[in-house]
């Protein structure tokens, strides 16, 4: 119960950004974008 409550109740920096997760344990926005990774770490979107 202690990993549930804490996934609902913070949000969390990913590498594709931000991720938060409503009550009921569903994400509450999700963008799927595919991104280009370069050896600097930076990122391009590519669609």
């Amino acid at each position: 119960m202690a990993v549930a409550e804490a996934l609902r109740s913070h949000s969390f920096e990913t590498p594709i950004g931000p991720v938060q997760y409503d009550d009921k344990g569903d994400m509450t926005s999700f963008e799927f974008v595919v991104y280009e990774w370069h050896s600097d770490g930076s990122k391009t979107p590519q669609n």
